[in-house]
């Protein structure tokens, strides 16, 4: 029961800290430019995008690369 505990409180801890993030980015969004913070998403979305192509080309195959051929 200990460990079940442990995690019950490690999800909490970490639904409370993504809750912050969230709190802390929707203000910054609210209180900035949007060519400011849109530059940023930009970026983000781009490494995003970047590191999944990466990974497609190493040989490597997602999920979705095995429903989309079937396979």
């Amino acid at each position: 029961m200990d460990d079940s505990n442990d995690l019950d409180r490690k999800h909490a801890r970490n639904d409370a800290e993504r809750r912050c993030q969230i709190r802390q980015w929707a203000e910054y969004v609210r209180t900035h430019p949007d060519e400011e913070w849109g530059r940023q998403v930009n970026t983000l979305v781009d490494s995003q995008i970047q590191s999944a192509r990466h990974h497609r080309n190493d040989g490597t195959r997602s999920r979705a690369d095995t429903e989309d051929t079937g396979q």
